[in-house]
């Protein structure tokens, strides 16, 4: 049996876990046990004893002060109630004096627009009738025959560069180069241009390049080789220049451009043998190609 436990003096917040130490003292020897420990040794708890005498009523405090008054904040304004019913029309008040006559108006009213000017009238007299034809002239004296006449007509002139001309009716005139023959029938021959008789249009290349000249400008080129061949269209060449090129070789003709440019539709080969191009100028040193072409 334990004669005396130590309780440490312990705060009253703390809470024991059973694992506290506390010293004890056992038949006059001191021990060391835990609050479990101790509580397994307590003994069974006594009857409880009598209640004790009721304590007197103490006098009454006094009354204290008042609190402060305090109104509360105002509540919210309830909704508007529902519009009553329109009251009934009340009686027409009496008529109002008549008012003062206004000022009178401008008496007279504004000018109408210009009418439209009216047709114009007839014209004067007929004219009147020619007069009579005044009287001839004189006639000239006859005129030297400018196409037999051998000392100021075309025959003196031709002469020189080696034309004869013949005939009454009939103007006709040879060159001494060979193909160069024209006739002119009798009536009024104009000549609206100047004309350049050559023994031959046609100018033959063999070769397998050639670049063209401002001599060929309405000639025909051929180029005949049998190897691929280049016709070349330089700058410079006169505006308007035209000229035909016809492949009459196996080898392909290829038009090429130096310094200026050709446009065609179909291309700037020609397609085959006997085939043929035109090269037609229609503006500084640039060309149209048109006809048997491909690319």
């Amino acid at each position: 049996m334990v004669n005396f436990v130590q309780i440490p003096n312990l705060p009253a917040a703390v809470s024991l876990n059973g694992t506290e130490q506390l010293e004890a003292v056992q038949a006059g020897v001191s021990v060391r046990i835990t609050t479990e420990q101790l509580k397994q040794l307590s003994g069974p708890t006594g009857a409880t004893g009598p209640t004790g005498a009721t304590a007197t009523t103490g006098a009454t405090g006094h009354t204290g002060a008042t609190g402060p008054s305090i109104t509360g904040a105002t509540g919210a304004t309830g909704p508007t109630g529902s519009t009553g019913p329109t009251g009934s029309t009340g009686t027409a008040g009496a008529t109002g004096a008549t008012g003062s006559t206004g000022a009178t108006g401008p008496a007279t009213g504004t000018t109408g627009a210009t009418g439209s000017t009216g047709p114009t009238g007839a014209t004067g007299g007929a004219t009147g009738s020619t007069g009579p034809t005044g009287p001839a002239g004189a006639t000239g004296a006859t005129g030297t025959n400018n196409i037999s006449s051998a000392t100021g007509g075309l025959a003196a002139y031709y002469a020189a560069t080696g034309i004869t001309l013949s005939g009454a009716n009939a103007l006709s005139f040879s060159s001494a180069a060979p193909g160069a023959t024209a006739t002119f029938s009798a009536g009024t021959v104009v000549v609206a241009d100047t004309y350049t008789i050559t023994a031959s249009n046609v100018n033959s290349q063999t070769g397998t390049s050639y670049s063209l000249l401002n001599s060929d400008n309405g000639k025909t080129v051929t180029m005949n080789n049998g190897s691929a061949s280049v016709l070349t269209v330089p700058a410079g060449l006169t505006t308007g220049f035209g000229c035909i090129v016809i492949q009459l070789g196996a080898g392909q003709v290829t038009l090429t451009a130096s310094g200026t440019t050709l446009n065609s539709r179909n291309g700037l080969k020609i397609a085959g043998q006997f085939g043929q191009a035109g090269i037609i100028n229609y503006t500084t040193n640039t060309y149209s190609v048109g006809g048997d072409t491909t690319t």
